[in-house]
């Protein structure tokens, strides 16, 4: 014990000890949270290397947002992210993380993207025959695509001499190999020849801007444009123009060397309509086929790249794709004319399926009345009947719904709904829902806002003629099963069940209160046809019966389900219990 003790001391000792050196060392500073990236001037198409320095921990999954409305979400843990710009100019990057849990301040840094790529020809002005060097600079990768227009496109490095065999003007493509798209810049040239004019792209369209060049023009400051479309520039200097047209068409383009009255050179300009993708449905959820188009594509066949990791190749002008998960997505359309590809990106959200960021939207409706049943016998001038629904909704946003009693408007509904979840609405008990006609009476729910997509239910109550409601029996469903066993899926108003099989429905009958029934009488129908009925004979009050039926399912198509029970031990018969289900394929 004394032993024991002693030890006990000595470590307390070593405590105090350890907490008085820590006392004379003073805390590190913690420095704030900074985004570095790499390279310093990073080109356009060019990966850019984000890091993120954070002193303090944990970390949870690091929101990017890049500034040129691309957002990423990162991988726990991870701190670096990685992006290419398609276009040059200037963007704040702002990343956020979790500490603890917590969201941390937005982190930002100030990136310019240039575009330093270009090409260089040196003579300047060379003639007929001679070596022409051309030299790409600031390119991603030192392999390139050249394309001259008098020969086949091939593979070389950053120079590259050509001689060209003809007089005239001649268009160089030189294609990065290394972009995320397909960069290509195009160098014009003229070797000898008249005043003629050329211009780029050659096949230009609808508000893209076009690049007119006068060439071998004797005058160099003094040179006016007419581009047939009502638009003139007078005395360019040097002779080039740009000029984008706003309408789709064929345009003659005329230039006036040195204040000349007649033109000195002209070049038909064919401008083709702007490509465009359209989508549908305009907010699309998770899982959800959408529609996307491409209009005015030079070709046919298209090559189609969604995002995220689906490739459509080759592919006609309308493809249906559907994504896995919400988020911002650009879907891409490459349109192959002349050999080349040309892309068009159309950018857009893909919402939640469910949930406060998804479309506001009706999921689940379920119609009871205040017992939890779905059908109800009640005497006349009962005055106090209730029907209750059960609504789950996705979103925000305002409701919009009529109670209905045998398909007459009985009271209209609305609430606004917050955050997704779920409510329940009643159809009011002053006034109840209507007991003066003896009889059966439907009750459903016509949800006007937002539109459901499945088909609401129907309740049914029986008002007698007497002053006192019939026996009380209610129909327990124990669910469905295939010959063999298995359990087939649904709620309490479907269920799924195979096309071209038989499944087995199973349940009881209880009878709940009242004089004994001597006969009752179970149909079950489907759609408009009797598929089975069983007699009951002497249910006793408080007593259960157990059935079981067999169903024919001959096709996919959705069908309606009728339980009925009626009492036919008297004329004429009651009805007792009547349940509406619905037979859909499986999920």
């Amino acid at each position: 014990m004394k032993f024991g003790f002693d030890k006990e001391r000595r470590t307390g000792a070593r405590r105090l000890i350890l907490a008085a050196l820590c006392a004379l060392v003073p805390a590190a500073p913690l420095l704030a949270d900074s985004i570095n990236y790499s390279p310093a001037l990073p080109n356009v198409e060019q990966g850019v290397n984000f890091v993120y320095n954070a002193p303090r921990s944990p970390l949870g999954p690091l929101r990017w947002d890049y500034g040129d409305g691309v957002v990423y979400i990162g991988i726990k843990g991870v701190t670096t992210s990685q992006h290419a710009y398609r276009a040059a100019g200037t963007y704040t990057v702002q990343a956020q993380a979790q500490i603890a849990g917590v969201p941390a301040p937005l982190i930002t840094a100030r990136i310019t993207i240039v575009e330093r790529r270009s090409v260089t020809y040196a003579p300047p002005n060379p003639m007929l025959g001679q070596p022409v060097t051309f030299s790409a600079h600031n390119f991603l990768s030192p392999t390139l695509q050249w394309d001259f227009d008098d020969g086949p496109p091939y593979v070389a490095g950053l120079r590259e001499v050509h001689v060209f065999r003809e007089a005239g003007t001649h268009g160089v493509v030189v294609k990065d190999m290394e972009g995320k798209s397909a960069v290509s810049f195009v160098v014009s040239l003229v070797i000898g020849g008249p005043p003629s004019i050329i211009f780029a792209p050659g096949e230009p369209r609808v508000n893209e801007p076009i690049e007119f060049r006068a060439v071998n023009f004797a005058s160099t400051s003094l040179v006016r444009w007419d581009f047939g479309d009502g638009v003139v520039e007078n005395d360019t200097s040097p002779p080039v123009v740009t000029h984008a047209f706003r309408n789709p068409g064929t345009y003659s383009v005329r230039a006036y060397d040195g204040g000349s009255g007649t033109p000195t050179a002209q070049a038909v300009v064919r401008v083709l309509p702007e490509r465009f993708i359209t989508f549908n449905p305009p907010d699309p959820r998770v899982g959800e086929e959408i529609t996307f188009r491409a209009f005015n594509f030079n070709s046919q066949t298209l090559r189609w790249d969604f995002g995220d990791g689906t490739v459509l190749d080759p592919a006609g002008t309308q493809v249906t794709h559907a994504f896995g998960t919400a988020g911002p997505w650009t879907v891409r359309a490459f349109d192959r004319s002349g050999g080349a590809e040309v892309v068009k990106a159309l950018s857009f959200t893909v919402l939640p399926s469910q949930g406060p960021r998804s479309r506001f939207a009706v999921s689940y409706i379920q119609l009871r009345f205040e017992d939890g049943k779905s059908y109800k016998v009640i005497p006349r001038e009962y005055g106090d009947l209730t029907a209750f629904a059960e609504i789950k909704f996705e979103s925000t946003g305002v409701l919009q719904a009529q109670w209905l009693v045998d398909g007459m408007p009985f009271k209209t509904v609305f609430a606004t709904l917050s955050f997704a979840g779920n409510t329940i609405i009643d159809s009011g008990r002053v006034p109840g829902l209507p007991s003066l006609i003896p009889g059966l009476h439907e009750v459903t729910l016509n949800v006007m806002q937002p539109r459901a997509e499945f088909g609401i239910p129907v309740i049914r109550y029986f008002v007698t003629a007497g002053a006192e409601p019939p026996e009380a029996v209610d129909v327990l469903l124990a669910g469905a099963g295939t010959i063999d066993g298995a359990v087939l899926g649904g709620d309490e108003q479907t269920i799924e069940a195979p096309a071209g099989t038989h499944f087995l429905l199973k349940g009881k009958v209880r009878h709940e209160s009242g004089a004994a029934i001597a006969v009752a009488l179970l149909r079950l129908f489907l759609d408009d046809e009797i598929i089975d009925q069983k007699l009951i004979r002497d249910l006793e009050p408080g007593e259960e019966r157990g059935f079981e039926s067999s169903v024919f399912n001959p096709t996919a198509d959705r069908k309606r389900l009728v339980i009925a029970l009626y009492n036919i031990s008297h004329r004429p018969a009651s009805i007792l219990f009547l349940k509406d289900l619905s037979v859909v394929p499986p999920k």
